[in-house]
């Protein structure tokens, strides 16, 4: 990333008028992760309910009950009770040409329907594709069309799309706020909004970029020497939870007018002294700092292994494609690199909430979905997931494996290894096999998330505190 330093020309009108303000001398002295805060209406809950669940409470019943009978009532859909938009809808609707049930497209057929010459699916036909399904479901998806940016769609592999459509309100972004779509064999099979409400706040600014920076600064004690401006001030949209609404939905509650929004001048800097990249929320129209945040992750640690995610047969196919060598640094999803602790104890073990003192609760500590976690320290796997627990039999007794690290925690694995085999120098519970199996059914569970966001045993496979 580019670093731009104060000193120079562009920043010199700017720089003279902080200069000219006085330092906040309480704040002067604080070390800036310290100061870092985040306004509580910038942090929203989200949920997802049943289409029949709330379909009562829509204005647009009509026009889901049509879209529902086109599908022959197969779709599957689920509402953001924030907005009353869907958050995912599930059918397979021909688009692009394809394998995918009932597509028959071709490429005179994208033609006459996007209105321009198409030689071949590209990435813009497709988010063309996509958008223009969205204007022609206008009546479901009750969004601003005006609002829609210009789509990015990626190529997974040859038969698989994603796409993604920023809000954008007044030429302005939109923070969080996007619609996105999957494509599989020529069919969008799921698409939804994610933090999307209508902006509806005037877009003028009330202070300018320089003295958002000067405001900004003046929360951090003043501008140093050794301080450099990494992204100038731009606006942005940030959506917020209205006072009365910081539960997304309870039952029985609202549909709609869960999300408001607030214009900010949005820069980022880094201090010479201090480690981070501090990134400074300013109202446009308040003036009031909303938002100080480090943005850097600065402990990012993986666990990782290989795995056989398609077979094992140690030869890599060209017809069909398949590949089936091991392969290496596959995330770990969601995998324990901790055992659980009371949250106001740390050095006290719990496995539930009530051998924790004072009302503290018994936390589990677990990657994400890339297996990424942060934490210092040496850190332990034993594959016993939030959501899948890996145990094997091979080299009895039955149990789990156990490997810790200062670093990334790597289970390694090669080409060649089955069964009870497993790599030099590693747990005799670490078999190729063990960690197929925990990524696959990993993979596996988070699909069926994804297509039912409200299935409890879903939900609640895994680790979880034993009711006190």
């Amino acid at each position: 990333m580019k670093r731009v330093k104060f000193c120079l020309p562009i920043f010199a009108l700017a720089l003279a008028y902080l200069g000219a303000q006085p330092s906040m001398t309480g704040q002067a002295t604080m070390r800036l992760s310290q100061l870092e805060f985040v306004h509580p209406q910038l942090i929203i809950s989200t949920a997802a309910v049943r289409l029949d669940d709330v379909l009562g409470q829509l204005p647009n019943a009509v026009a889901w009950q049509d879209f529902k009978a086109r599908h022959s009532q197969r779709a599957a859909v689920s509402i953001d009770p924030r907005s009353g938009t869907p958050a995912d809808i599930a059918a397979s609707d021909p688009l692009i040409p394809g394998t995918g049930a009932g597509n028959r497209l071709t490429l005179i057929d994208l033609e006459a329907a996007l209105g321009y010459p198409v030689s071949d699916v590209t990435a813009a036909v497709v988010g063309d594709r996509v958008r223009q399904y969205v204007v022609a479901n206008e009546d479901v998806f009750r969004i601003a069309i005006d609002q829609l940016g210009t789509p990015s769609a990626g190529q997974v592999n040859d038969y698989l799309w994603q796409v993604s459509i920023p809000q954008v309100a007044g030429g302005i972004p939109v923070r969080h706020g996007r619609l996105l779509g999957t494509l599989n064999h020529g069919n969008l099979v799921l698409i939804g909004t994610e933090s999307w409400g209508d902006v509806q706040i005037d877009l003028q600014p009330s202070i300018a970029a320089d003295e958002a920076l000067r405001i900004g600064f003046q929360y951090v004690g003043g501008q140093q020497a050794g301080d450099s401006l990494v992204e100038w001030p731009q606006l942005e949209v940030v959506p917020i939870a209205p006072l009365g609404r910081e539960l997304a939905y309870t039952s029985g509650g609202p549909i709609g007018d869960g999300y408001g929004h607030l214009l900010v001048w949005t820069f980022a800097f880094e201090r010479s002294t201090e480690p981070g990249r501090w990134e400074i929320m300013v109202d446009a129209h308040s003036g009031s700092v909303v938002a100080f945040e480090d943005k850097y992750l600065h402990v990012q640690r993986k666990i990782k292994g290989g795995v056989y995610p398609a077979t094992n047969t140690e030869v890599c196919q060209t017809t069909p494609p398949q590949c089936g060598k091991m392969k290496s640094d596959f995330p770990m999803p969601w995998a324990d690199y901790a055992p659980p602790k009371c949250s106001n104890q740390p050095t006290t073990s719990c496995t539930r909430d009530s051998d924790c003192q004072s009302g503290g609760v018994c936390q589990f500590f677990f990657s994400n979905g890339g297996g990424i976690f942060d934490a210092t320290g040496t850190a332990t796997t034993t594959l016993k997931g939030k959501y899948i627990e890996a145990v094997t039999r091979c080299n009895e007794p039955l149990g789990p494996l156990s490997v810790s690290s200062s670093g990334d925690i790597n289970l390694l694995g090669e080409t060649g290894d089955h069964d009870c085999e497993y790599p030099p120098n590693t747990p005799l519970k670490n078999q190729a096999s063990l960690r197929t199996s925990y990524y696959e059914a990993n993979r596996m569970a988070e699909i069926g998330r994804g297509w039912l966001p409200n299935n409890n045993w879903l939900k609640g496979l895994g680790v979880k505190p034993i009711p006190s």
